[in-house]
This record gives structure tokens, sequence and C-alpha cells, in this order.
């Protein structure tokens, strides 16, 4: 019998429940002696992200990956571990790091252990199965015409993908991928890719048409049109260009951590305003990174 009870609580957008849901995969394959269970609650709650809207589980609209809920007994006693912050008679509650970056500790707990990190910011947690994580996260087929003809480009040219972050990052103070980054990156990305062909995901299409267009010059540029529910076609068209720059944000690394292919140009901090947390192993150790 197990006499381990592990609880990932998974919450956030669409890549930080793949990054929840990965490393507490990661977790039941290197602990035999444990239940491991990936609990959605938090979204039953209803919670507003810092941005207003409304967080909703995503993984088994997008991977069709079960959703399992506590029972309420044991949920209360979660919440309940949570809410003092300190643990309880049964709960022991972890937290990683103030850092964010890897915590090889988790692999080592034992007894009722609720992990309730906001996101599980690095690969490394997972790296080892990744031909399994992959497996799990298999894109489905293309539903709407304009992206089976946009899939159909980027895979018969020498496609570049670039993802820029706004809107969100702006409202909230959160630090953005500079101008300078993007060019920088552009540049190098134009230099060892002849004929390119860029395909641009951003929520900012207007900021990106004034300025990110004229750094690519006279090479052809794709916009993407996915929003709402098939926001994650977005993550999946980019995952297919050949080349990759991504922006600060787990949305674009994990488009380029599940289809390596030429290279993946990655800005060398994470969240370099945040004063203590670097983010450092949210930078793959395939990627280039530039300033």
């Amino acid at each position: 019998m197990k006499s381990n009870l592990f609880v990932f609580r998974v919450k956030g957008g669409l890549g930080s429940q793949m990054l929840a849901y990965a490393t507490s995969y990661a977790l039941k394959k290197k602990r035999k002696d444990a239940v491991v269970i990936a609990d959605f609650n938090y979204f039953r709650e209803k919670i507003e992200n810092r941005w207003g809207h409304i967080l909703t589980p995503q993984l088994k609209y997008v991977f069709n990956i079960d959703e399992h809920y506590l029972p309420a007994p044991l949920y209360k006693e979660m919440m309940r571990s949570i809410s003092d912050k300190r643990n309880s008679e049964c709960a022991k509650v972890h937290r990683a790091g103030d850092n964010f970056n890897f915590d090889s500790s988790i692999f080592e707990q034992e007894g009722f252990i609720i992990f309730t990190n906001n996101s599980w910011c690095s690969w490394e947690y997972f790296d080892e199965f990744q031909d399994d994580i992959k497996e799990l996260y298999k894109f489905t087929s293309y539903k709407r015409k304009e992206n089976i003809q946009l899939s159909r480009h980027i895979l018969t040219t020498n496609s570049v993908g670039i993802h820029i972050r706004r809107n969100d990052f702006v409202s909230n103070g959160q630090s953005l991928c500079s101008i300078e980054y993007y060019k920088n990156a552009i540049n190098k990305a134009s230099s060892v890719v002849p004929d390119p062909h860029y395909l641009i995901v951003s929520d900012d299409k207007e900021w990106c048409r004034k300025f990110i267009n004229p750094i690519i010059g006279d090479s052809p540029i794709f916009y993407t049109d996915n929003s709402g529910v098939d926001g994650f076609r977005d993550m999946q068209l980019l995952s297919e260009c050949k080349a990759k720059i991504i922006a600060n944000s787990s949305f674009s690394g994990w488009a380029a951590w599940l289809n390596h292919k030429w290279f993946t140009i990655s800005p060398s901090n994470f969240s370099p305003d945040i004063e203590n947390v670097q983010l450092s192993n949210m930078v793959y150790k395939k990627w280039i990174t530039v300033e």
C-alpha cells in the first residue's frame, strides 16, 4: 500500500497548467511509493487572474487529459493547510524557493504533501521524460481553414516563428522583451536562415506591425488569428516553425520545447524586473540566448 500522497494544485493559464501537470507526471514516474494527483479544484473557485479574466482548466480541451478533483473532505483539509500558511496535523505544504528555479527536494518528500507553486518554472523537473510528455501534449488536427493553410505554409518554407506578448504584461506592469531583443534576434535569424518567412504570434498585432515589421523588412510576414478557446492553436502553429524567437513566456517556451527543429532564440532572463527572481531555468539548454 502506498503511504505517500502528493497533490499538485494546478493553476494559471495554459503554459502554467502544462508545467504543473508535467512536473506531477515526472514525480509519479519517480516515486512508485506515492499516489500523485494533479488537482484542478482551483478552477472551480472561478478565480480571476491579474487581468480580470476567469481562469479555466485547459488540458482536457486541448490535449484530452483528464482533470482530477480531490474529494471534498481532503480538499478542505488541503485548503486549510494552505490558508493557515503552516502545516496541519496531516498535511505539509511545500513551497519552492523565491527564485522559482529547479528544486530537487520535491522528489524527496514523505507523507501528505501539497505542492502550491504558481508555476514549475524549470524544464529540468521532467526533461528525462520528454518523450512521454511530448506524447501527452500532442495537438489535435486543425479545423479552421485559415490554420490549415498557415500550417502548410509553415511546413513548406523556411519559417521563423516570433512570439510577442504584450497586452496582459503591460496592464500588469510585468517586464517585456525589449524591441532591442527582437531586433537582435531577428537579425541573428535572418543571417543564418535563407529566404525566411516570419510567423508572428501576438496579442498586440497593431504594435507589431508598427515596430516589428520594419525590422523584418522585405521578408514575407504572416500573423495568426486565433483567440478564445482556440488560442492554443497559436502555440501549435509556433511549434511547427523551423526556427523560433520566443518571449519571456511559458506559452512560447512550450512551443519551442515540444518541437525543437533548427534553433530557438530566447531572452536570457524571463523576469528581469522582479527582484531576486531570474527564472533562469526557463531557458532550455538547447536554446540560444540574446539580450
